[in-house]
């Protein structure tokens, strides 16, 4: 009787250091979630802080339609007033080399907000390994969750911020043809670089993925599915030599993190990892013009 009694206290002792066990590591895994998706959210807002790439998608826009209606005025003033084809002319040059500008200073944005990515990593990964946040107990001892990888992309899906040009109807109809819009939609796709006519198609205007205001409601930083993420660049780990490379601006993160967990009463010291993954878009365009 006395064994009986015995072997069942044992018994209920496994049964709550077994639960206790599993407790420790789904709070492990939830406290691990919670951070990594805070660290997500704070990461995508910093891709369309103070609208940087709303801005710069519709200053490619812009440039892009100050080109095409240069090659028109062009056009126009060589066959009705052929004097004043030289200032046509100029016109034309200065808008091409605008647009190159722009260009240029959108590849400048991308760098800036990915060192920007990688220096807020950074920060978080010195904070994580300051903090006392690991929880130790007899039968498992769970660590600081630590960022394994950051990804930049977009979602799929997600068009551009920036308009249809509803004022040139010739430069629309060539957008819809081109497939650079859907004949339904308001807003170019995202992802492309929409190239002019001909002798103006060496210019390149690439979009990237935001969203456009809906009913004046700007899209606020949110959490995403992870299958719909499209990755453009690693930004961690070591990647400062490609961060230059990357000719798209990125509007969502994802990231991976991992809890290790151990036990210190099994033999050898078994270790294992929780692993997590997150996906976070950038807040959506807003309606000011730069």
């Amino acid at each position: 009787m006395t064994l009986m009694i015995a072997l069942a206290a044992i018994g209920i002792v496994a049964i709550f250091a077994i639960g206790l066990t599993v407790s420790i590591l789904l709070l492990s895994q939830k406290r691990s979630q919670n951070q990594t998706e805070e660290l997500a959210l704070k990461l995508s807002t910093q891709l369309n802080k103070d609208n940087w790439t709303g801005n710069m998608n519709n200053l490619v826009g812009f440039s892009r339609e100050l080109v095409y209606s240069s090659r028109q005025d062009l056009d126009n003033i060589t066959s009705k007033h052929p004097r004043l084809k030289p200032l046509a002319i100029q016109l034309l040059e200065e808008s091409r080399q605008a647009a190159l500008l722009v260009n240029e200073e959108r590849r400048n944005l991308i760098l800036a907000e990915l060192k920007e990515l990688k220096k807020s990593i950074e920060k978080q990964a010195s904070s994580t390994a300051s903090a006392n946040s690991s929880i130790s107990l007899p039968l498992v001892n769970t660590e600081k969750p630590a960022v394994v990888s950051v990804d930049a992309g977009y979602l799929e899906g997600v068009p551009s911020n920036v308009y249809l040009s509803e004022g040139i109807p010739e430069l629309k109809e060539f957008d819809i043809q081109a497939k650079y819009a859907k004949a339904s939609s308001k807003v170019f796709d995202a992802g492309i670089s929409a190239r002019l006519p001909a002798p103006d198609d060496d210019l390149e205007f690439p979009l990237a993925s935001l969203p456009a205001p809906a009913k004046g409601t700007i899209a606020p930083a949110r959490l995403a599915a992870n299958n719909v993420f499209r990755k453009i660049i690693t930004v961690m780990p070591n990647t400062e030599a490609n961060l230059a490379k990357c000719n798209q601006l990125p509007s969502a993160v994802q990231i991976e993190s991992a809890v290790v967990v151990s036990s210190p009463a099994a033999k050898d010291a078994a270790k294992g990892a929780i692993k997590l993954k997150v996906t976070s878009a950038a807040p959506g365009a807003t309606l000011t013009l730069p």
